[in-house]
């Protein structure tokens, strides 16, 4: 789990987390938070281990700490620090199913509001018309949003009562297998926020798997707790992120075009609409600006597995005996 000022309602996720019965434990990262939540998270129990960062190094970089020190567990579950698991056998009884399905990588839960109404939380893949319309100018053509290519690539042709196989959950609640990071390697920290979960489930569809549903695995998750901190910048960061992921996943000639139609949708905003754009749209263009940490956007920047010792502002708050 990683924590941004997440206040009472990180302590919250954190608690039904390490009340689960299968007693797992909880590695919380947390990113320079000044709201109490870390010492908050740290009471709760003498068993949770946290690692303490004197700054926000983002969602990727966080979890990535962490899968670098998890090589002796089975599974690992990736979690928010907005997600409550209502039922406390909710982790073992999907563990008890990747027991027995050895040939299951990863699973996530049916996300739901703190009232209970499901929330639409999986994607397929993005293709290169996905990325033209919903994060460039073609976004503003209505002909094209209401197309059953983008009603599949949001999964409504999907029965999501039932179980099923996706391209893409959200990764606030999200179980996999160790073996599945070894071979798919870390997050890449180019996406510090926004499209490190489908960069990972790009990879992930490369070894040739899915990620399982379940629709009894209940996941209360208060969405944007911590992104809608971000003001002015949210969109700039999930535009330039958009834009990386189009120069590392598709070829030059693809990439460019995706990138002029956000860029021209961008430019769309500023000019017409009058919205504050925090960054020129060249940086734009570019994918250079983040709202965390410069970005590196070599064709292939993935981390490395193990050979980091993180950041010289770590802390590692080990659990009291």
């Amino acid at each position: 789990m990683t924590n941004w000022n997440g206040g009472s309602l990180a302590v919250e996720s954190a608690t039904s987390i390490v009340n689960q019965t299968i007693r797992p434990t909880l590695w919380v990262v947390d990113n320079g938070s000044i709201d109490g939540s870390a010492k908050a998270i740290q009471e709760i129990s003498s068993e949770i281990r946290m690692i303490r960062n004197g700054s926000n190094l983002g969602y990727a970089a966080g979890n990535n700490q962490v899968l670098r020190l998890s090589t002796e567990a089975e599974y690992v579950l990736l979690v928010n620090n907005d997600v409550i698991l209502p039922d406390h056998r909710s982790i073992e009884r999907i563990v008890d199913y990747f027991d027995s399905h050895p040939e299951v990588k990863g699973a996530c839960g049916r996300y739901e509001s703190p009232i209970g109404v499901f929330q639409s939380s999986y994607n397929q893949l993005p293709t290169a018309l996905v990325l033209c319309t919903l994060w460039g100018i073609g976004r503003h053509l209505p002909h094209i949003l209401k197309s059953r290519r983008i009603a599949s690539y949001y999964a409504y042709d999907q029965d999501l009562t039932k179980p099923a196989k996706l391209e893409r959950p959200a990764f606030s609640c999200v179980l996999l297998r160790q073996d599945s990071i070894q071979s798919v390697g870390l997050m890449d920290e180019q996406f510090p926020i926004f499209f490190n979960d489908v960069d990972y489930c790009w990879r992930w569809r490369e070894q040739g798997w899915d990620w399982l549903y379940f629709p009894d695995w209940r996941v209360i998750h208060h969405t944007s707790s911590s992104t809608s901190r971000m003001g002015d910048f949210y969109a700039l960061e999930l535009t330039t992120s958009a834009v990386r992921f189009a120069k590392k996943h598709f070829s030059k000639l693809t990439a460019a075009l995706i990138r002029l139609t956000i860029v021209l949708e961008s430019a769309y905003r500023k000019y017409y609409h009058g919205d504050i754009m925090p960054a020129s749209l060249l940086a734009i263009w570019k994918g250079d600006f983040a709202f965390l940490t410069p970005v590196q956007t070599a064709p292939d920047s993935r981390p490395a597995l193990f050979d980091h010792a993180g950041p010289k502002t770590q802390e590692t708050i080990e659990p009291s005996m």
